[in-house]
């Protein structure tokens, strides 16, 4: 059932590609959640142009090649405009256009099914970048996602993709609003082996206008980032234009630059976890140390 390696002849250092720097690796899978009509699938399309034209996106290089774009929450009517659009605001010709793929299931009610992953499989053995399906909720209609079996099998397979070479971008929805909790505090819905199946996982809000003087600012939260320091959250600004749609890094109002007390203690947590099973007043403790967090909160 395994092959047995001697740790003397395992790899002494992780070597790793960036296709997106700091934010997204070449082989790995990647997360990206939000609420529903935030706005992920603009900034989605504007990431894959710019990987389709080998330029930087929101001040951080991008690596060059093919997207594939799995599209089952959409179709082409709703999809196909933005890419003209945020290529006018990124500067892009139409020949990066021509780069990127859009897969349209032919039976998008069924989901994407053993099948289905197996071809995936084998496109990602044809070399592209970058992978992206939207989303989890409509991919995987018959997957339960609060059930750790079914969420960590489907996961499995989606690293087994990026293995081939590819970065998986896999975009999600969070859970419905609870009075009282933001967001970013809820996280993406269901099983924590999502979130803990991929190496880097984001979470996109929109700044309430009334803090931004009326301008169009996302915030982009990174939720985990197993191979580069944890960032603080990033201010984006969307401006549009009669047939542009740009991207740009600008601050944010002072009430969002930072993650809660609730979030820091979330991601303490999940920090404690990965490094092995505790005793529950052991993992707490460790958590209050790294963020000052009190047992309540924890």
């Amino acid at each position: 059932m395994f092959r047995v390696i001697p740790a003397h002849q395992l790899p002494p250092r992780l070597e790793f590609s960036w296709l997106w720097a700091w934010m997204v690796a070449q082989g790995t899978m990647a997360l990206l959640g939000g609420p529903g009509g935030v706005g992920q699938s603009h900034l989605v399309a504007a990431l894959e142009v710019a990987v389709a034209a080998g330029m930087p996106f929101l001040e951080r290089e991008v690596a060059q090649g093919e997207v594939l774009h799995v599209d089952y929450d959409t179709d082409p009517r709703l999809q196909g405009p933005w890419y003209p659009k945020v290529a006018a605001g990124l500067g892009v010709d139409g020949e990066a256009l021509g780069r990127i793929r859009y897969l349209e299931p032919q039976e998008a009610t069924k989901g994407l099914g053993e099948e289905g992953l197996k071809a995936l499989l084998e496109m990602a053995r044809q070399g592209p970048a970058l992978i992206v399906i939207d989303s989890w909720s409509a991919a995987f209609p018959f997957v339960d996602s609060r059930r750790s079996d079914h969420v960590a099998e489907v996961m499995s397979y989606l690293k087994e993709i990026a293995k081939a070479g590819p970065a998986v971008l896999l975009l999600d929805h969070t859970p419905k609003p609870v009075q009282g909790l933001t967001a970013l505090e809820r996280g993406v819905a269901g099983s924590f082996y999502k979130l803990a199946g991929a190496r880097s996982a984001f979470l996109l809000t929109r700044v309430p206008p009334k803090l931004t003087g009326g301008r169009d600012v996302l915030k982009l939260d990174a939720l985990k980032n197993n191979l580069a320091p944890l960032m603080d959250p990033l201010g984006i600004e969307r401006v549009w234009g009669p047939d542009t749609l740009e991207f740009a890094l600008t601050d944010l109002p002072e009430e969002e630059a930072r993650p809660s007390k609730l979030e820091q203690a979330k991601r303490a947590v999940l920090e404690v976890l990965e490094e092995g099973p505790k005793p529950r007043k052991e993992a707490i403790r460790l958590v209050a140390e790294r963020v000052n967090a009190g047992e309540r909160t924890t």
